[in-house]
């Protein structure tokens, strides 16, 4: 048990000071030529439901709902990119609800009602719902490691 409450701040830790700036990004990506954005989108309500699907076992999904008119959404955009590249074993998904009828679909089958807001899944199902404007990346990270321990 301390050794677990211990692991979880060592690494929330290190996240935060990532996310804050406070040393460089790690270098486990591959040269920029090479990769792929940290944060992709759908391209369908399918791709959305197999993505739901295969959210099982340590693999977690992060879907971030926002607007290409939302302020703090877009003040949260490179947090979010941040926290996707220190999290490589986790499926990070964008869905800007003004920009597609992809996203417009999604998003009302989740019923969102505003912006920004954050589902978890894990296992198939929804495990966690974030949703305002005064959320943190330590918000995130927090929930992150929460889902990523727990059974």
């Amino acid at each position: 048990m301390w050794c677990t409450t211990m692991l979880r701040l060592a690494f929330a830790w290190t996240a935060w000071t990532l996310c804050a700036g406070l040393r460089p990004a790690p270098t486990r990506r591959p040269p920029s030529a090479a990769r792929r954005a940290a944060v992709r989108e759908f391209e369908s309500l399918d791709h959305f439901e197999a993505a739901v699907e295969s959210a099982a076992g340590d693999r977690l999904l992060v879907v971030d709902f926002s607007t290409s008119t939302c302020v703090p959404c877009q003040k949260f955009a490179p947090q979010l990119e941040r926290v996707a590249e220190y999290y490589p074993e986790c499926s990070f998904f964008a869905v800007v609800g003004d920009r597609s009828d992809v996203a417009r679909r999604i998003a009302r089958s989740c019923d969102v009602s505003e912006v920004p807001t954050f589902f978890l899944y894990k296992d198939g199902e929804r495990r966690r719902r974030m949703t305002g404007g005064k959320l943190t990346s330590m918000d995130l990270i927090d929930a992150i490691e929460d889902l990523k321990y727990a059974t």
